[in-house]
């Protein structure tokens, strides 16, 4: 790969974050003194959103699914205009960059470079979706802890997710703050269940989501349930804690080998260097 396509690459990757940065000011409404001096950008900005948004009729539903499972309140017609837009700007980089290379080369620039910009916003999405995976899975087994004790005191399920919210940190425990929140803004279980369930994809969550919906719907107790989960849990972060220390120990080895072995060489050599000098 020559080094056009790869710097034409970079630039679609700029522009995509630049888009996502003016998509976010375009959806946030700013004011037309705040805005006054990039009259261009905006109108740039607003037919993006409008190819998007014609775009988001023919988007993937697994699309949406990423986008809450990435915990991003964007919609797909403007996730669409930033990949349409860093496909534009890669598209006219490689035009640009690539315009001294051979016809191939320039034919694959072109061709390769749009296709890449389009997709890295989705393997932006997917590295979210991965690191708060871990992260709601480190916490899941504390949550339901809480959880199951805020239960065994008395409380209803509302008042009992409020607790867990008010008195745990972390992700999980923000998504289900939000939860209790709704719930007493008057929504549907099933709804908030449901939001939660797609916002925290991770299996945990899901089999917790589904015990809480069986114990509404018979009126049984979710004891037993959140005690299978919470053991499951923790059998998980343990196997993932030696899964991670088997990763590390040839990392440290690398070190050792790279590092402090030939430190230490040196210092050996320093010594005895001298003494054959001396000689």
């Amino acid at each position: 790969m020559s080094s056009a396509i790869i710097v034409a690459g970079f630039a679609g990757g700029l522009g995509a974050v630049a888009l996502c940065e003016l998509v976010a000011a375009y959806a946030g409404g700013r004011k037309r003194s705040q805005r006054r001096n990039s009259g261009f950008s905006q109108r740039l900005l607003a037919v993006m959103v409008y190819l998007g948004q014609g775009l988001s009729n023919r988007a993937p539903r697994s699309l949406s699914r990423k986008l809450d499972a990435a915990g991003i309140e964007l919609p797909v017609g403007q996730l669409m205009a930033i990949k349409v837009g860093a496909s534009i700007i890669a598209l006219v980089s490689s035009l640009t960059l690539a315009s001294g290379l051979p016809t191939r080369v320039w034919i694959l620039a072109c061709a390769t470079t749009p296709t890449l910009a389009f997709l890295l916003p989705d393997l932006w999405l997917l590295r979210r979706i991965r690191q708060r995976s871990a992260a709601i899975n480190n916490e899941l087994a504390d949550v339901l802890e809480l959880l199951r004790v805020a239960l065994a005191a008395g409380l209803g399920l509302r008042n009992a997710l409020a607790e867990v919210g008010a008195r745990q940190q972390g992700l999980l425990a923000t998504e289900i703050k939000q939860a209790a929140n709704s719930l007493t803004g008057g929504e549907l279980y099933n709804d908030v269940l449901s939001r939660l369930q797609r916002r925290c994809a991770t299996p945990g969550v899901r089999s917790a989501v589904e015990a809480i919906r069986r114990a509404q719907q018979y009126g049984t107790p979710l004891s037993e349930p959140l005690g299978a989960l919470i053991q499951q849990a923790r059998a998980d972060s343990a196997r993932q804690a030696l899964e991670s220390a088997a990763r590390a120990a040839p990392k440290i080895q690398l070190i050792v080998a790279l590092l402090l072995v030939p430190s230490v060489l040196m210092l050996i050599a320093a010594t005895i260097i001298p003494v054959f000098l001396d000689n």
